[in-house]
């Protein structure tokens, strides 16, 4: 697989103009960051529609709220509404679940690169996707190099804007115990006055800041490739906060 370069820092968003309507996408809308995400999408003015894919009902109904009950393996034969601006990945599973690495890489790489075929298909103008910190293709650890693969695979798409979030350990309402990750935030927790400079990215970040943080950047225009490591993602919900948002026509 081809090695590509991707951009780490953080640049200043350009502004877009400003309109009502918008589009979304959410793969993974009943997943503990998903779930949060539509819930903010659902709240925004800025969105008519919210189109959620995945093997369950998302987790709130509403007028702007469409339901498509489909297999990430059959996404190339979903038809649906263009054009769609934003499309959402939160796509995430554990070895636990997976039951083991081949299965665990089908659902965060290749379901994720399917996500990304599917707005490269539907001429998404972005297409924001939950990654890891640390993800690396060549990296000795499986989860890692799971990410850094996807991350790879969506890069060659070509996509018109490409957002990736690489979130330190997570914190918040999960369907689920995740007995490593309770661990690994108490440590990141006591540990927080100590992670300064470069180890800041490796604090602890909740899953409402990271969703919070896609749905804001969504808001904005980047590069082709932009990538927000965690110490960025809550940078940014920052700037975004002091920042009166504007937006991109649909037309």
């Amino acid at each position: 697989m081809r090695r590509m370069r991707l951009k780490t820092e953080l640049t200043e968003p350009s502004r877009k103009d400003e309109t009502m309507g918008r589009k979304a996408l959410i793969a993974g809308a009943t997943g503990a960051i998903g779930s949060v995400l539509i819930e903010l999408l659902n709240r925004s003015d800025q969105y008519s529609e919210i189109h959620c894919i995945g093997r369950r009902e998302p987790p709130i109904s509403g007028e702007k709220i469409k339901s498509h009950i489909i297999s990430y393996d059959e996404l190339d034969q979903l038809s649906l509404p263009q054009p769609i601006d934003d499309v959402f990945c939160a796509i995430g599973t554990t070895i636990k679940t997976a039951g083991s690495v081949e299965r665990f890489k089908k659902v965060d790489r290749d379901y994720v690169f399917q996500v990304g075929k599917l707005a490269q298909r539907l001429k998404a103008r972005t297409c924001s996707v939950v990654s890891a910190i640390g993800a690396k293709a060549d990296s000795s650890n499986y989860y890692n190099q799971t990410k850094g693969e996807a991350e790879e695979l969506l890069q060659s798409l070509g996509l018109r804007s490409l957002r990736i979030f690489r979130p330190s350990m997570l914190h918040g309402t999960r369907d689920e115990l995740r007995m490593k990750e309770a661990i690994g935030f108490a440590v990141l927790t006591i540990m927080t006055p100590v992670l300064q400079g470069p180890w800041k990215k490796y604090r602890a970040i909740s899953i409402a800041q990271v969703a919070k943080a896609m749905h804001e950047s969504a808001l904005q225009v980047y590069p082709a490739i932009q990538v927000f490591e965690s110490d960025k993602i809550q940078n940014f919900l920052r700037h975004a906060s002091s920042t009166k948002p504007t937006f991109r026509s649909t037309s």
